[in-house]
């Protein structure tokens, strides 16, 4: 019994993590009629407007797939080059990735489909003027 809890993705323990697969696991059970986006929500802590999010999305078409892994292979010489890689010689894996999550964020940016935006801090407080703060 306890397993068959484990396994149910709207019942079982809340993910640190959501995967895609569970992700539609949970959208199958709503569209089934067998709990509501505002039920899954209220049991894992999530919004009403995170779940309504996944039962919007589709899947890619393959020529869509397709066209976004040509943009970015297009876009990737001039990324490895920006950051000083020799053409033609891969760098460490953690180079690699760097120049991947680059050329994804430019190719999602070009198409209209990421919005950056820069984010303000606020410089920290001084130990000296924590005493004068009431």
């Amino acid at each position: 019994m306890a397993q068959q809890v484990q396994d149910d993705p709207v019942k079982g323990p809340t993910p640190q993590r959501w995967t895609a697969k569970r992700k539609a696991a949970v959208c199958m059970e709503i569209l089934k009629g067998k709990t509501t986006a505002a039920e899954v929500a209220r049991m894992h802590g999530l919004t009403v407007a995170d779940v309504e999010g996944w039962l919007r999305r589709k899947p890619l078409e393959s020529e869509e797939r397709a066209a976004r892994y040509a943009v970015v292979a297009r876009i990737e010489p001039d990324v490895r080059a920006e950051s000083g890689m020799i053409p033609g010689i891969e760098g460490s894996k953690r180079e690699e990735a760097a120049v991947q999550r680059t050329a994804v964020s430019r190719a999602l940016v070009q198409r209209g489909l990421l919005t950056i935006r820069r984010r303000r801090f606020t410089p920290s407080i001084k130990r000296s003027l924590w005493s004068k703060i009431t």
